[in-house]
C-alpha cells in the first residue's frame, strides 16, 4: 500500500505564525500557532527581529510535527508570509538591521521621492502598485539614509517568508508574489525593474534571484532539521505572499472568482490572466503576479479590517462572544452609530482617519460593536465594488478566508450590504494551506498549480443576504458612506 505524503506549510502574519501539516486535498492533520514577535520603538515605530521570527516558526513547526504520527511523511514544506516585510542580510546570512513592519511609515519621505523621480503613473505601470512607504524598495532606500552602517554590510534582501525557506534550505530566492510587494518588480516582464532601481540608487545586486512559487528551492538543511523536526528529505518550495497564497488555497485562481482574505489587513482580491492597463483615471488598487502559474491578481483592501474589530473588542474590555451577541441584538443601523475602520494601521492609508459618530448618552457596547461590524462591512464591499468594475467586471463567485469568517454576523452584514452570497470553504488557515499546496508541486505531488488548487476538497457553507436585512440597510449603507467619505477613505 502506498503511504500518503504529508505537505507543511507555514504561515508568518502580522499577528501570528502558523504551521500546519496536511494531506494532499487540504485536510489538516496538525496545526500549531504563536503569537508574532514584534517590538515598539520610538517614535511611533513597529519592528520585528529576525532571529525571533525564526525561532518562532521553528518552534510553530516543531509543535505541528510532534501532533503529526510519522512526521517522515512529510515531503515539501513552503512559507507564506505578510508581504512588505524584509530582512536585510550580510555575506554570511546574518541580519544587518531590524525587520520593518510592513505597515511602518518611517520611509515615507522615500515614497515621495521615488513618486517625484519616477511618476507616481508611471510607477503603477511599471510595478503594478503605487507609490507608499510600505513597499520594500522604500525601507531600502530608508536604511541607506538612515543607518549608512548596516545598508553598507547588506548584501541581501529577502522578504520574510524567503527569509523562512532560506533559514530551512540555505537557499535565497525570492518568488515573484512577493517580488511584486518590494515595488522593484516590472509586472509585465517579471524582472527587477531597472527604472525603479536607478530612481532609488539601491543595486540589483541586492535583490535575490526570481523564481515562480512552486519552485523547489532544496531540501532541508541537517541543522533546520534538528531545530524543526522536519526530515531531512523535506522539499523546500518557493512560497509567497500570505493573502494570494490563501487564494490558491481557495481556488480563487481564473476570472469569475473573487476573495476577500479577512485577516488583521484586509484584502480583497480577483484574479487576471494579463497585467490590466493602468493611468491617471484608473481607480487606485494595485496588481501583482499570482502563486497561481500564468496569472496575476488586482487587489484593494481594508487595511485595519480584523485590526478595527480587535481594537473595539479591547476598547469595550468585554466577552467576545457576549459582545458579538448584544450587537446581534442591535438593529441594522446601529442606532445612527457610524464607523470608519481608519484607526489602524496609518502608514497605508493615506492619512484618512478613523472615526466614531453619533454616539448619544444611551449608546451602550453592543451598538458601538456593530457598528463596527458595519463600517467594516460597507468599506469591504465598496473596495469590492470598484475593484471588480474596472479589473472584472462580470459577476463574481465571492469566496471569504481568514479570522474574519469566524465571526458570522459580520459575514451576515457583509451579504447584506452587498446584496452578494458569500461562500466560506473549509479550509485550516488558508494561507498556510496555500504555501503547502506550493511546497507540493515543488516536491512533485502535483504536477502544477492548477493541479494542486483542484485537489483541495473546500466544502465549507454559504452565506445569503437575509431579506429584512437587506431591505433594512438602505438608510443605514448610505450614512456609513457619507462618513467615510468625508474622512477621505474611499
Amino acid at each position: 500500500m502506498t503511504i500518503e505524503p504529508l505537505l507543511a506549510g507555514v504561515d508568518v502574519g502580522t499577528t501570528s505564525i502558523k504551521a500546519a501539516v496536511y494531506e494532499p486535498a487540504g485536510r489538516a492533520v496538525a496545526v500549531a500557532a504563536v503569537p508574532t514577535p514584534v517590538r515598539l520603538t520610538p517614535p511611533g515605530r513597529t519592528e520585528h527581529d529576525a532571529q525571533a521570527l525564526w525561532d518562532a516558526a521553528v518552534a510553530v513547526l516543531r509543535d505541528a510535527l510532534g501532533r503529526v504520527d510519522s512526521p517522515d511523511r512529510v515531503v515539501s514544506v513552503a512559507v507564506a508570509s505578510m508581504a512588505e516585510a524584509g530582512v536585510p542580510l550580510d555575506e554570511s546570512g546574518t541580519p544587518t538591521a531590524p525587520v520593518i513592519a510592513w505597515f511602518d511609515r518611517r520611509s515615507d519621505a522615500q515614497a515621495r521621492r521615488l513618486a517625484d523621480t519616477l511618476g507616481a503613473d508611471r510607477l503603477r505601470a511599471v510595478t503594478g502598485v503605487p507609490p507608499q512607504p510600505i513597499y520594500g524598495i522604500c525601507k531600502l532606500a530608508w536604511l541607506a539614509e538612515h543607518d549608512q552602517d548596516a545598508f553598507t554590510r547588506t548584501r541581501a534582501w529577502l522578504n520574510v517568508a524567503d527569509y523562512v525557506a532560506y533559514r530551512l534550505c540555505g537557499h535565497q530566492a525570492t518568488d515573484l508574489s512577493l517580488a511584486t510587494r518590494t515595488g522593484a518588480l516590472d509586472l509585465r516582464a517579471r524582472r527587477w525593474s531597472a527604472e525603479v532601481l536607478d530612481a532609488t540608487g539601491i543595486p540589483a545586486t541586492l535583490f535575490a534571484p526570481l523564481v515562480s512559487s512552486g519552485t523547489a528551492l532544496g531540501r532541508v538543511t541537517r541543522s533546520a532539521a534538528r531545530a524543526t523536526g522536519l526530515p531531512e528529505h523535506t522539499v523546500v518550495g518557493a512560497g509567497g505572499h500570505d493573502h494570494v497564497c490563501g487564494a490558491l488555497a481557495a481556488g480563487v485562481t481564473d476570472p469569475g472568482r473573487a476573495l476577500d482574505s479577512m485577516g488583521t489587513a484586509e484584502s480583497l482580491l480577483v484574479p487576471l490572466t494579463a497585467p490590466l492597463p493602468t493611468d491617471a483615471t484608473t481607480p487606485r488598487f494595485s496588481q501583482g503576479v499570482h502563486v497561481a502559474a500564468d496569472r496575476w491578481y488586482a487587489a484593494a483592501g481594508v487595511h485595519a479590517g480584523g485590526a478595527s474589530l480587535e481594537w473595539a473588542l479591547r476598547m469595550l474590555d468585554g466577552d467576545r462572544a457576549e459582545l458579538l451577541a448584544e450587537a446581534g441584538a442591535v438593529p441594522p443601523g446601529a442606532h445612527g452609530v457610524v464607523f470608519a475602520p481608519h484607526l489602524a494601521l496609518p502608514g497605508v492609508v493615506d492619512g484618512a482617519p478613523g472615526a466614531l459618530v453619533g454616539l448619544t448618552p444611551d449608546t451602550d457596547r453592543g451598538t458601538v460593536t456593530r457598528a463596527v461590524l458595519e463600517g467594516l462591512a460597507v468599506a469591504a464591499g465598496d473596495v469590492l465594488a470598484r475593484l471588480t468594475a474596472h479589473a472584472a467586471p462580470s459577476r463574481q463567485t465571492l469566496r471569504v478566508i481568514g479570522g474574519g469568517t469566524r465571526t458570522p454576523l459580520l459575514l451576515a452584514i457583509k451579504a447584506a450590504v452587498t446584496g452578494q452570497t458569500l461562500h466560506r470553504p473549509a479550509l485550516t488557515e488558508a494561507a498556510a494551506l496555500g504555501a503547502a499546496l506550493l511546497g507540493g508541486v515543488a516536491a512533485g505531488v502535483f504536477p502544477d498549480t492548477a493541479a494542486a488548487a483542484a485537489t483541495v476538497e473546500h466544502g465549507g457553507d454559504h452565506v445569503v443576504p437575509d431579506p429584512a436585512m437587506l431591505a433594512a440597510y438602505g438608510g443605514p449603507v448610505s450614512r456609513i458612506r457619507a462618513l467615510h467619505d468625508a474622512l477621505g477613505g474611499r
